[in-house]
């Protein structure tokens, strides 16, 4: 099955997205380890910029954003089904309610 470049986009920022969320505890974890030991380079340019509780929190949000991202136009269209027949159209959308009603005005 191909999908377009843009469903392959969208699944590898959620992915993405995935893999900052482990990444974000695991920078918390490594500031706070260093906090405990005591350790005299623990002001050091590590722990101060890029081992921050701050920089664990923005990755964290971005993460969340990539994760919960809406999905293109093109998967949203293949989500929804809908069936003709000669008298009566059903769509089922996204929350699966399905809507029927007559073609003909």
């Amino acid at each position: 099955m191909s999908s377009s470049p843009s469903e392959r986009r969208h699944r590898l920022l959620v992915r993405t997205g995935y893999l900052l969320l482990v990444l974000a505890p695991v920078l918390a974890l490594s500031h706070l380890y260093a906090d405990a030991r005591g350790l005299e380079d623990a002001d050091s340019t590590w722990t101060l910029t890029l081992g921050s509780y701050q920089a664990a929190a923005v990755i964290a949000i971005i993460a969340i954003s990539l994760v919960f991202r809406e999905p293109p136009q093109s998967l949203q269209q293949s989500r929804t089904r809908s069936c003709t027949s000669d008298q009566r159209r059903c769509v089922t959308g996204r929350d699966g309610a399905a809507v029927s009603g007559s073609d003909e005005p």
